[in-house]
């Protein structure tokens, strides 16, 4: 169960992060 948990956290930080990522990389190329 709990690697369960830790799996779906993993999953979800990974998506925020290459979302975020992408907003930072679409600012950097607007300048």
């Amino acid at each position: 169960m709990l690697a369960l948990v830790l799996n779906a956290a993993v999953l979800w930080t990974t998506r925020y992060l290459g979302a975020a990522v992408q907003e930072l990389w679409a600012l950097l190329a607007e300048e």
